[in-house]
């Protein structure tokens, strides 16, 4: 996703981790591109649910 230009992706301080005894963790945002495409998604998604909602089960 950092590589579609979705998230931007940075390492974590070194002291900070190494205070705390563990790795550096990589540390993620999500763009203005990103949560357009989010939005974009959500109302798919909710498009897709309210369909599904339409169908009536047949009984055969």
């Amino acid at each position: 996703m950092t590589e579609a230009g979705l998230l931007e992706a940075q390492w974590e301080n070194p002291d900070i981790a190494e205070s705390q005894g563990r790795p550096r963790l990589r540390l993620y945002s999500i763009t203005n591109n990103g949560r357009s495409a989010l939005a974009m998604a959500s109302r798919t998604a909710s498009v897709e649910i309210v369909a599904l909602h339409a169908f009536k089960p047949v009984r055969v």
